[in-house]
Formats: structure tokens, sequence, C-alpha cells
């Protein structure tokens, strides 16, 4: 482990290091014409423009531009798995704006996901890179694992951070590689990743599926919320009021990872526009979770609120639920759904119906120990 102190740079040169060897690797091979994958696999709390965009030297190209140069040169050998918290969830202000604009960055050339069932936030911080060369039958692997953001303050700003990070790349034999479960657990969720991705842009009928299943669940918590109300212990109360806040915003999530970002965005913003709730403190939240009774007590005490103060949040959430739930329903139309693809979606569909099929086989070969 390494310790980052304030305006430190060596964060931000050993993640571009590992982003630009890799990348490099990935070029050789277009060059010597070797059947090949470059994985960029990123995740993030937060990612922000300045942080992505911010150069180390001029020999290594910022994080932006190293991604850019791969999906663009070699785009049909190179995956790139995007990570990271929905904008959505830190409520109406200006770090909703620039994790947006961070996220948005990539959305053209990584396969992004900003939704995971019962996960609300992504706290985790990494940047896992592989460069496989099937002619030469060996695998280049790179690894950054830190505490800091995608920003500039977490890489190279005035911040404490400790993080992992060797600064080359390993080099292994790729029949060696294959039997590595440490490895696979990687390359299996990027296959999971690009394959949900691929699902839900290709087939409206099981984008369909999707929205329904994920409606069945919400609505099935809402209603086991909605029986707590009477003759409930406080505890229990309290419990509530936590869970239909993670609700609330685990809806917006969800709608905010759906294909139709035109529709989508304007549904988020009906949604918000029309409930009469104040957007949950994300961070807040997290820190209120409990289950110890003497804890949860303490934090009712620690918030002031009464059995009737708890209950009257509690029917607030509810019907923003309920109103959230209704608005998305009589909008979303996934049958429908590729009239409202925004500028980087149109970009993205491009890329997935030219290269996905090319890039799915890759990993699965992989993940199944064959050549390539």
């Amino acid at each position: 482990m390494i310790i980052k102190q304030a305006n430190d740079k060596i964060a931000l040169e050993r993640l571009l290091r590992l982003v630009n060897q890799v990348v490099e690797k990935g070029l050789k091979c277009k060059k010597r014409n070797h059947p090949s994958l470059t994985l960029i696999y990123i995740s993030s709390y937060t990612i922000s423009l300045s942080g992505i965009s911010e150069p180390y030297d001029s020999s290594l190209k910022s994080l932006k531009d190293a991604i850019g140069a791969a999906a663009m040169t070699y785009p049909e050998r190179f995956i790139c798995i995007l990570r990271t918290s929905s904008p959505v969830i830190f409520g109406n202000n200006t770090l909703r704006d620039l994790q947006t604009r961070g996220i948005n960055v990539f959305r053209p050339y990584c396969y992004t996901k900003v939704y995971e069932r019962d996960l609300l936030v992504n706290h985790a911080k990494f940047v896992i890179s592989y460069h496989f060369c099937f002619d030469e039958e060996i695998v280049n692997y790179g690894n950054y694992y830190g505490s800091a953001n995608l920003t500039r303050a977490g890489l190279c700003g005035k911040n404490y951070e400790v993080f992992h990070a060797p600064g080359y790349l390993k080099i292994f034999n790729y029949w060696q590689f294959t039997r590595r479960k440490y490895h696979k657990y990687y390359i299996r969720d990027a296959y999971r990743v690009v394959n949900e991705r691929v699902t839900l842009y290709y087939y409206p009928e099981k984008l369909k599926q999707h929205v329904d299943n994920h409606i069945l669940i919400f609505e099935s918590i809402l209603g086991q919320i909605s029986r707590v109300i009477k003759h409930t212990p406080m505890v229990d109360l309290y419990n509530a009021f936590i869970e239909l806040q993670r609700l609330y915003l685990e809806v917006l999530s969800f709608i905010d990872d759906l294909p139709g970002r035109q529709i989508t965005s304007q549904i988020i913003n009906k949604i918000e526009s029309t409930v009469e709730v104040s957007p949950p403190n994300v961070i807040e939240l997290e820190m209120l979770e409990a289950t110890d009774e003497n804890i949860i007590r303490s934090m009712i005490d620690l918030l002031k609120l009464s059995e009737g103060d708890l209950k009257e949040i509690i029917r607030k959430y509810i019907k923003a639920v309920e109103s959230a739930l209704k608005i998305f329903k009589d909008t979303y139309d996934p049958k429908h759904i590729d009239k409202y693809y925004d500028n980087s979606e149109m970009i993205f569909v491009k890329r997935l119906r030219e290269y996905s099929k090319h890039h799915r086989e890759l990993l699965r070969n992989i993940i199944e120990g064959s050549p390539y």
C-alpha cells in the first residue's frame, strides 16, 4: 500500500501508467495483426471531468484520452466497463451535475452501469486492466485499488489517500491465467455487464421483462413497508423510515440506468417535481442505517423523532414511491425506446451493433478457457 500526501501526484501517475501501458499493448497487437483483447474495468463512487481529464505529463494520456484512443483505434478488440453511482442519488445539486458530466464522457465507449439491485451507492474504487494477446498466449495485467475517487482532488489534490498500484503490468501465461479464480471473477462480471447492456438495448421484449420484474420487486417492498405503520414498535418504524428513503432513491437509479436517456431524464424530472418529499441525503442515509436496537433508539433520539413523526414521514415516502412508479409505468415504453436515445447512446448503440457480438465471444472464450 502507498500513502498519497496532499498535492502528491503519485496516485494519478500510477493509475495513468497502468492504463496507458495496457492501451499501448493493444496498439502493438493491432499493428502486428495479432488476435487480442484489451479490457479496462473502472469502478468509482464519483467521477469528475477534471479527474479523468488530468494528465500526469506529456508521456501519459489522461484516463479520458487513453480510453478514447483505444475505443477509436481498435474498437473490436477493446472493452471498457464503467460502474459508478447514479447521479440521481445526490439530489438536485452541483454534485449531481458534475457526476453526470463525468459519466457522459465514457457513455459512448464504455458499457456503463449506474444501478445494481440492493447496491444503492457504488463505493468500490478500482481500475483493473487486462491485455490478452492470444497469438503469443500471454496476458498483461495491472490494477489500481484506492481510497480515492476519480476526481482531481482524490488523485492529485489536497487529499490524504491510501492506494495500491504497482505501476507496471504483470505478465501471465494465458493458460495459467484462465485457471485463476480471482481474475475469472472480474472477467465474468465484465461479461455480465456487457451481456446486460446488449440485452436491454437490442431486445425490447427483454427490456420490458427487466422493467416489469423490477416494478414487481419495488411494489412488493412497498407493500411490506405499508403494513408496518399500524401497531408497530418504534424500532420497526425507524427501519421502515430508512428503507423507504433507500427505495425512493433506488427507483430513480433504476430509471436512470435504462435505455432511452431522453425519456428517462424527463421521467426523473417529473417525479422530482411532483412528489412532496425532499431528496434523501444518501451519505446521511448510510450513516443512519443500523440493526442494533440500542443504536436505533439512539438515532431516534438524535433525530428527535416521535412515533407520529416517523409515521408521517413513512406515509409521505410511500406516496412518493407510489407516484414515482405510476409516472414511470405511464410514460416509459420499452417497445419504442429507440426513439429516445440521446447522442451518446446513438454512438454507443452503433458500437454495439458492430462489435458487441465479438466482445461477448472473446469474454466467453476466456471464461471457458478457450484460446479465442
